[in-house]
């Protein structure tokens, strides 16, 4: 990429309050199994010897543990200006993608170009427990955004409003809100990628 890539503009989400998000925010089931995550991982790091520690399984206990009681959220959600879901339909999970995977390389919005200009709304409302389970199981393959309970949009702004929700950009969890505005930055910096 170095040699033979070339500059090319790249696009960035930034939120009301101006935090940037180079990759992906997302809120619900996957926000709480990340802070679930943190708090494992702060615990068990301490056993073992610098990175050979237990920290690293965190992770994957805080996403069992959000898996076995996945949080719902009912919110308003606009893209656009349009509501795309209302407080009426509980929420799994939403997500804001610039790119395409997040964690350990989950395809959250697997059709996301951080060079195209819009953002990739997913809103899953697989809220009833045999949807959660094909909900998760098409997310490990990347097949989630074709399900009936699955919004997968595209837009310029995303707005959310609602019950109190946890969120997760970029791996930094914050919270609890109670809405959030985020807006798309057209080719705000530039990498060099291959073309």
């Amino acid at each position: 990429v170095v040699i033979h890539g070339r500059v090319h503009p790249v696009d960035l989400i930034v939120d009301e309050v101006g935090s940037v998000v180079v990759n992906n925010v997302h809120l619900g089931a996957g926000a709480s199994a990340a802070r679930y995550g943190a708090g494992w991982k702060a615990r068990l790091g301490a056993v073992g010897v610098g990175r050979l520690n237990l920290g690293r399984i965190g992770y994957p206990i805080g996403a069992a543990q959000a898996a076995l009681s996945p949080p719902t959220v009912r919110l308003r959600v606009e893209i656009d200006g349009q509501v795309v879901n209302d407080l009426d339909r509980p929420v799994l999970m939403l997500a804001v993608g610039n790119g395409t995977t997040v964690g350990g390389g989950t395809a959250l919005t697997p059709e996301a170009d951080a060079r195209d200009g819009k953002v990739d709304v997913m809103v899953s409302r697989a809220v009833g427990p045999l949807a959660r389970v094909g909900y998760a199981a098409q997310l490990l393959v990347g097949r989630h955004q074709e399900r009936d309970d699955v919004l997968y949009l595209r837009g310029r702004e995303v707005s959310v409003a609602g019950e109190e929700f946890w969120l997760s950009a970029d791996g930094e969890i914050s919270g609890p809100e109670r809405k959030r505005t985020w807006h798309l930055e057209p080719g705000a910096y530039s990498m060099v990628l291959p073309d």
